[in-house]
């Protein structure tokens, strides 16, 4: 089981995160050179499909959820890997690849499960 202590420190984390986003969406990325750089090539900040299709990539692993989580980290890491394809400035080709794969396995694995329910229940009614 999952500890409190672990959900509020990822709620911690996920806040911090978002506060230096939004610092960095509001400033223009125009903090310091330096920082800005070591922050983007960590989370593509500039790249905000491959950062939205990571996370919906890795909640599209909770079951049922995937099925509609899953496509959209998909299509989400397709538009983030073509951006970065076109300005390579932006970063996040690790974001963008990671919520491709991890929509891939959350689709399979939700529509794999419905269509071993759907079998098992129609083998029962025989």
């Amino acid at each position: 089981p999952v500890s409190l202590s672990l959900i509020i420190g990822a709620l911690i984390v996920f806040t911090v995160v978002g506060i230096v986003l939004g610092i960095l969406s509001a400033t223009g990325g125009k903090i310091v050179g330096t920082v800005v750089d070591a922050v983007s090539t960590i989370i593509p900040y500039k790249n905000g499909m491959a950062l939205a299709g990571y996370y919906v990539g890795v909640f599209g692993l909770i079951p049922c959820v995937g099925l509609i989580l899953g496509p959209l980290a998909v299509i989400f890491g397709i538009v983030g890997l073509r951006r970065v394809n076109r300005d390579p400035e932006i970063k996040g080709t690790g974001h963008a690849v990671t919520a491709i794969v991890l929509g891939g396995i959350a689709t399979l694995l939700n529509f794999g499960a419905i269509i071993m329910i759907l079998v098992a229940g129609f083998g029962f009614q025989r």
